[in-house]
């Protein structure tokens, strides 16, 4: 678990910080962008997939992120086990975000188009087959992973020298600075983690955050580093958001009762609790000819004690499946029973059943099952002063089979970056936090 250190603040600085003297032993370098990532939080979920923005300024930009670097987009081999990579969806709002930055063709190209579903529903024998043919614009799939590996690559070939990639780094955050301009500078602190930190891929760390392992991060050697404003977009686990909100709790309780009752509400974390948790378990398939490869296929129960969907990983008929089950069912544990599984299969999911084979069903009932990430928001403010601002997950957080965090996360981008009038690019749902000078 990534243990969130929110009472070293203003202490673990320096005592010559807040005058800013040219003798503190701090980097502060010229405006550039920091960005850090959690691992194995609720992100990301890759899906949500909750994503993180890179604001491309004039200036320096540096990113700090706690995975290693992604996948190369065009291997194939890297990409061949379908199964251990998080599918998304791009709809029109996703799209439109990356068409504004010019990086939709970039994208689309490695992605497969969904032209419609088929659903069985509960008992139903055969399937109900739908193509979406009046619609202006075709979801758009691939790996949450692989985006990330198309943005890298254009940070990569576009903006060299202007911004250097930094992985394996934990960020901290350590004072948010002063509202009344005597310190308008936000603080934070970048360690270098463990490659069991780093050496995991944004799918894999995609899951609720209780649910996180423990990783180490080296809190002595480590780097002070300031900027003007703090944009944190770091998932689910929102160290930058528990930070916030512990900072106006103890702001709230040293005031008075009547300039308590003028000052507003609190910046809070708003959980709503999980009274149907679901796990998920990726189940790779490949589809019959006289199936289509282009549409999402879905199976539900009466009681949706399990759902099963599944997207086309690429344009050879292999297929991505997420399999649903509740928390407390046997198949939902690792290294559950293989027969145990199959029979599952063939009570609720006959027509998926026929097309997983047995070794696949052998490898699903052995792997420990992922969890998704509960409703979450923060409110009723996206900032702390001037200094900081919230998005994505960390701002919202959605389960990640309605489609709409990464969607809703690219569009976070295109509002933010239009808000403060600087061009952004986005990095997938990678819990990141960032900030510039």
């Amino acid at each position: 678990m990534l243990f969130v250190v929110v009472d070293q603040q203003v202490s673990s600085l320096p005592s010559c910080w807040r005058k800013s003297s040219p003798r503190c032993e701090f980097n502060v370098e010229k405006p550039y962008f920091l960005i850090s990532q959690d691992v194995k939080t609720s992100h990301l979920l890759l899906d949500s997939p909750s994503f993180s923005a890179i604001f491309f300024l004039q200036e320096k930009v540096k990113v700090f992120d706690r995975l290693s670097p992604p996948l190369d987009p065009s291997d194939k081999e890297a990409w061949s086990d379908v199964a251990r990579f998080y599918l998304i969806g791009l709809g029109s709002r996703g799209q439109f975000a990356l068409q504004h930055f010019g990086l939709l063709d970039k994208v689309a190209d490695k992605c497969v188009t969904v032209v419609g579903r088929k659903d069985w529903a509960p008992d139903a024998d055969e399937g109900v087959e739908r193509v979406f043919e009046d619609r202006k614009v075709q979801t758009i799939v691939l790996p949450r992973d692989k985006l990330v590996g198309v943005l890298h690559q254009e940070i990569l070939q576009e903006y060299a020298g202007r911004i250097e990639l930094n992985y394996g780094c934990e960020i901290q955050p350590l004072d948010f600075g002063t509202d009344d301009g005597s310190q308008d500078r936000v603080f934070v602190r970048a360690s270098k983690c463990s490659p069991l930190a780093s050496n995991v891929s944004a799918s894999e760390e995609k899951t609720a955050s209780e649910q996180q392992a423990e990783v180490l991060c080296d809190t002595d050697q480590y780097t002070i580093v300031s900027s003007k404003l703090l944009i944190a977009a770091d998932g689910t686990v929102r160290t930058i958001a528990n930070a916030i909100q512990k900072r106006d709790a103890e702001r709230f309780k040293a005031m008075g009762a009547l300039k308590r009752i003028f000052a507003g509400k609190p910046f809070q974390v708003i959980r709503y609790p999980d009274d149907n948790r679901r796990i998920y378990k990726t189940i790779p398939m490949t589809v019959p000819k006289e199936w289509r490869g282009d549409i999402n296929y879905s199976a539900r129960t009466k009681n949706s004690r399990v759902v099963f969907d599944a997207l086309p990983a690429n344009s050879e008929r292999e297929y991505c499946g997420v399999l649903l089950l509740r928390e407390d069912d046997s198949r939902a544990k690792a290294n559950s029973a293989p027969k145990e599984l199959r029979q599952v299969l063939d009570e609720t999911l006959p027509c998926f059943s026929a097309i997983i084979d047995d070794d696949v069903v052998q490898k699903v009932a052995a792997k420990p099952p992922s969890y998704l990430p509960a409703f979450r928001y923060i409110g009723p403010r996206l900032n702390e002063g001037d200094k900081t601002l919230i998005l994505g997950d960390c701002a919202h957080t959605v389960k990640p089979y309605f489609g709409l965090g990464a969607n809703s996360a690219l569009e976070d981008v295109k509002v933010r970056a239009a808000n403060v009038g600087i061009l952004c690019i986005l990095l997938s749902d990678r819990k990141f936090s960032l900030s510039f000078i």
